[in-house]
C-alpha cells in the first residue's frame, strides 16, 4: 500500500499505530450460521453433545443495532471469506479518508480509516470456513455503557462477554424471535 501512496507516509504511519492499539473497551462478537444442523458446527461448537441449534430471525436485530444504539457500535454483518474481497475492503477503508477528507490532518484521516478497519476485521474469516456462511453481531461498547460485561471460564481463563439479553432489555426492545431447531444428544431445553 505504501508504494501506491508514496506521498502519504505520515498518514500511513499514524494509521499503522492506531490499528496496532487495542480498542479500550474491546470488541465482542456473537456468531450465527445461515445453514442449519451442520456437522462441522456440532463438532466445533456443540459443547460435547450438550449444545443446541437455535434459529434466529436476523431482522429482529435491526432494532438493536444501528447508528442510534446508545451503548456503542452494534451491527449484524455477513462474514467475508474471500481474501480478495477482504483486501478490497481494507484498501477501500484506507483510501476513503484520502478521497473524502482531503483538508483534514493525517491524524484525523488515519483515525477514520482505523475505525473502519477495526470494524471490518471481525467480519473476516479464513476461506476454509466458508461452509459456515456465518453472520456476526459485532458490539464495540462506548466507555460509558451502562450494561457491564460479565465473565465466564473458557480454556482455563476468564473470558469477558456481554449478555445479549441485558443489552436488548436495557434498550427496552423485544427479544428477536427464535426457535429451537435441533438438540444435541436428544436432550430438550431445561431437562438434564
Amino acid at each position: 500500500m505504501r508504494k501506491e501512496l508514496p506521498d502519504r507516509g505520515p498518514y500511513l504511519d499514524r494509521l499503522t499505530e492506531l490499528i496496532n492499539e487495542p480498542l479500550p473497551a474491546g470488541v465482542y462478537i456473537c456468531c450465527f450460521c445461515e445453514k442449519d444442523n451442520l456437522l462441522s458446527q456440532w463438532r466445533s461448537y456443540g459443547a460435547n453433545g450438550t449444545g443446541v441449534s437455535v434459529q434466529v430471525d436476523a431482522m429482529g436485530f435491526s432494532q438493536v443495532g444501528g447508528a442510534d444504539c446508545p451503548f456503542g457500535l452494534l451491527r449484524l454483518w455477513k462474514v467475508f471469506y474471500d481474501p480478495k474481497t477482504q483486501e478490497k475492503i481494507i484498501k477501500g477503508a484506507i483510501q476513503f479518508p484520502l478521497d473524502q477528507y482531503k483538508g483534514q490532518s493525517p491524524d484525523e484521516m488515519a483515525r477514520k480509516a482505523a475505525d473502519a478497519i477495526q470494524f471490518f476485521i471481525p467480519t473476516f474469516k479464513n476461506s476454509d470456513f466458508s461452509e459456515e456462511s456465518e453472520w456476526r453481531l459485532i458490539f464495540t461498547p462506548e466507555s460509558g455503557c451502562p450494561v457491564r460485561p460479565q465473565f465466564r471460564v473458557g480454556r482455563n481463563m476468564l473470558v469477558p462477554f456481554y449478555s445479549l439479553r441485558d443489552l436488548v432489555t436495557s434498550l427496552n426492545l423485544a427479544w428477536p424471535r427464535c426457535r429451537s431447531t435441533a438438540f444435541a444428544s436428544g436432550r430438550r431445553c431445561g431437562r438434564s
